[in-house]
């Protein structure tokens, strides 16, 4: 295989994610009993506190060694780390959990629709009751971004950097510079022009199908429905952002159909590095795979 080249085009999106407290309480803390310490105090006599975390980073990639230490610092209260993947089938297992007998103490999550979800089944624990720990000065003014009905029931933990990965040898085969600023129009001109009989010009993950149409409703302050109950989808810039997406999948063809890819589930992150497809819409999880130069070969 020939090395390509690849830059990253430039910032798309910041998403905080946000670390939930399971609603239900008490799950994973089967040792402590009625009338002894709270939470996070120690007696020489009790036994170790024990609570889990859910997210969806392979443990290998950090979580552990994060869990490690944290038990390491603190023997009274001990952590275990329980892997989902981040799609449909994983987000599903959580759910399942969050409802059933399953110990889930706490969870990462990465979907505010999943977070607001969750939040109304009542599987997420209401921070405003306690007065010992401001988030929004902790945080900043960029957690507001996941207040629901004006409440925190999680941690925003990160800023998930997105990007618009580019095959730099497919640029400039057509003639194309790096983007410095565009639309969702420059988007989809790039996409067309650089896609081929055996190369899609876009590929992104189902979760990025979404971000435009969150993104267009909260430019404008919308929610995804209006005041009656209807959708707020009818607005200029959703329709917009929906009719560029459908013109890209069946007029240009320069982007997978979203049902085919639904059912075909291919690896986005291997289809980019691969060179079968020119653009990659992702986060900095596809360093996983750019950094493997062994399996993955490129010039910088």
């Amino acid at each position: 295989m020939r090395n390509r080249r690849w830059m990253i085009a430039g910032l798309a999106l910041l998403v905080a994610l946000p670390l939930a407290l399971a609603g239900c309480g008490g799950k994973g803390d089967s040792n402590q009993k009625e009338g002894t310490t709270s939470p996070g105090a120690s007696t020489a006599n009790s036994d170790p506190i024990k609570l889990t975390l859910w997210g969806a980073v392979p443990s290998e990639n950090g979580p552990q060694e994060v869990v490690d230490n944290w038990n390491k610092q603190n023997p009274d209260i001990q952590v275990e780390y329980v892997r989902f993947v981040n799609d449909d089938a994983g987000n599903l297992k959580l759910d399942t959990a969050l409802i059933s007998s399953q110990p889930v103490d706490m969870y990462v999550n990465y979907d505010y629709s999943l977070y607001e979800k969750r939040i109304k089944a009542g599987n997420a624990l209401d921070l405003s009751q306690f007065s010992d720990y401001d988030v929004d000065a902790k945080m900043g003014e960029g957690a507001a971004l996941w207040k629901v009905d004006d409440k925190y029931y999680g941690l925003p933990t990160q800023k998930g950097l997105s990007f618009v990965w580019l095959n730099k040898d497919m640029l400039d085969a057509k003639g194309l510079s790096i983007p410095t600023e565009w639309g969702l129009d420059e988007f989809r001109d790039y996409a067309a022009k650089l896609k081929s009989d055996h190369v899609w010009g876009l590929a992104q993950s189902d979760y990025y199908f979404n971000v435009p149409i969150n993104g267009s409703l909260q430019k404008q302050s919308l929610q995804l429905t209006k005041a009656d109950g209807t959708s707020a989808f009818d607005n200029p810039m959703t329709v917009k952002t929906l009719q560029i997406y459908s013109d890209m999948m069946f007029t240009d063809k320069s982007l997978m159909p979203h049902t085919e890819q639904i059912t075909s589930k291919p690896a986005l992150d291997q289809m980019f590095v691969k060179g079968e497809a020119a653009m990659l819409f992702s986060t900095n999880q596809i360093f996983r795979t750019t950094n493997n130069i062994q399996e993955f070969p490129r010039t910088k």
